[in-house]
């Protein structure tokens, strides 16, 4: 292919040269070159006709995502969050947490009132 069709081939393919241009000209003294400019359209619109074709089909993206999400390793805490026995596990154990709480905080008033008291029965000022 001569420089002349090179330096403007993706014009030419494109068709946005003018009719006049020096290019037409070389391509009808030139068989070579209009031979492969020629390949080269071919290939072009079957490329433009690929690409049409590759379009993907509605929902597509959201079945993909869909797909990747199912596909995600679960962690320890889904089995909390997500599991009907998870968040009775997790109720359970804070109830247990509250009962603890509160005994010892009324075993550590009652230690303290029993300390008081026995220091007044000592101490009687």
């Amino acid at each position: 292919m001569h420089r002349v069709t090179q330096d403007y081939l993706e014009e030419l393919l494109d068709g946005v040269l003018p009719q006049g241009h020096q290019v037409y000209a070389h391509l009808k003294q030139c068989a070579e070159c209009t031979d492969e400019v020629e390949a080269m359209r071919l290939q072009n619109d079957m490329f433009r006709a690929w690409t049409a074709e590759a379009e993907p089909t509605p929902g597509f993206y959201a079945r993909v995502l869909d797909r990747i999400e199912a596909q995600r390793p679960s962690s320890i805490w889904t089995l909390f969050s997500e599991s009907l026995f998870g968040r009775r596990l997790a109720t359970a154990s804070l109830a247990l947490a509250l009962v603890t709480a509160a005994f010892v905080i009324t075993q550590e008033t009652y230690s303290a009132v029993e300390s008081q008291q026995i220091a007044v029965e000592l101490d009687p000022l």
